[in-house]
């Protein structure tokens, strides 16, 4: 638990100067767009960011033992207006190498939802999103993510 939640201060310290340009494209800040598309009228962006690689170029030392690998963000839209939309309920479910594709929610940052995960096996891993925002209404995107 001590674990988590130091990595959670450190993704957030990471995150925190972020906070004033959370309307802005973020494939900015160095992660990786792994999947855009609209779903009923919202545009899902999901990018993957190496925790490891973010944290370096800070010039902070990655913690021995960290099991998370990665960085999930999950960003939306309006895709009308192009307003963020920033309150509701995500989670995700992966499936790939080693993992049995257990569902994991997503926590609210500055702009957009995210959750530090274990990608540490090459290959091709499934990332199925469900997410219930402001409206109410109940959406689904999926797509796959490589890791060499």
């Amino acid at each position: 638990m001590k674990r988590t939640l130091r990595l959670l201060l450190a993704i957030l310290a990471l995150v925190a100067p972020q906070a004033a340009f959370a309307a802005m494209d973020h494939a900015a800040h160095g992660g990786t767009v792994a999947h855009e598309e609209v779903v009923d009228g919202i545009k899902a962006t999901f990018s993957i960011t190496s925790i490891a690689d973010e944290m370096r170029s800070k010039g902070l030392a990655v913690p021995k033992g960290m099991k998370e690998t990665h960085h999930l963000s999950a960003g939306f839209k309006a895709a009308g207006s192009g307003n963020a939309l920033t309150t509701g309920l995500v989670a995700i479910r992966i499936q790939g190498p080693g993992q049995a594709g257990e569902p994991q929610e997503l926590v609210a940052m500055d702009g957009h939802f995210g959750i530090d995960l274990d990608l540490s096996r090459p290959g091709q891993y499934g990332i199925m999103c469900r997410f219930v925002l402001e409206d109410g209404k109940k959406r689904q995107a999926m797509f796959r993510y490589q890791v060499k």
